[in-house]
């Protein structure tokens, strides 16, 4: 028998059994990693989720954008132009121009494509819809949500009719002037 600290003794039997419980200990440990790893190279989504809490940056915050043209409380006819300016890194966002009420959207025809020297862009805005104030908004948006308005959009000319939107998902509003009125005809 071995003397150990303070005076307590410790078996070779006992220091063997102790190895053996921490190994175990360490295997099972290194295989709940090793499982941690398949589930998120097997699971795409959870793995995106990884990498954007790794980088912890929304790719719309890379950039910023403003509206210089029309200013809030402008009266506006029922096709006007705007414009404005946004600066930053672009890659992966679209933008679009967006009309709204409260938490209603309607997208408006044409993603914006700014000069990719200046950053400055332009674009007519069509709104014979609105007979009453409304905001008009700069949003960054998602591959996907670029796709979702652009879908809307082609329902909404084959059909005539376009239903206001309310999910902001894959969305972040960089500028919005508030309220602009179309007088009546």
């Amino acid at each position: 028998m071995k003397i150990g600290i303070a005076g307590l003794g410790t078996s070779d039997r006992e220091r063997s059994f102790m190895d053996t419980q921490i190994t175990v200990a360490l295997i099972g440990l290194a295989a709940a990693l090793v499982g941690l790893v398949a589930a998120l190279v097997t699971h795409s989504d959870v793995l995106q989720r990884f990498r954007n809490w790794r980088t912890a940056s929304d790719p719309l915050d890379r950039f910023t954008g403003f509206i210089d043209a029309p200013r809030s409380g402008s009266r506006v006819l029922a096709s006007f132009q705007c414009r404005g300016q946004v600066s930053g890194h672009l890659r992966g966002a679209k933008l679009w121009l967006v009309v709204e009420r409260g938490n209603q959207l309607w997208p408006k025809e044409g993603e914006i494509v700014p000069d990719a020297k200046t950053g400055r862009w332009e674009s007519t805005v069509f709104e014979d819809g609105a007979r009453v104030p409304f905001d008009l908004s700069l949003y960054a948006v998602t591959e996907l949500a670029h796709e979702r308005i652009r879908r809307w959009l082609e329902v909404g000319r084959s059909t005539g009719s376009y239903p206001a939107q309310t999910s902001r998902e894959g969305m972040r509003r960089l500028a919005r002037v508030q309220g602009l009125a179309v007088p009546p005809n």
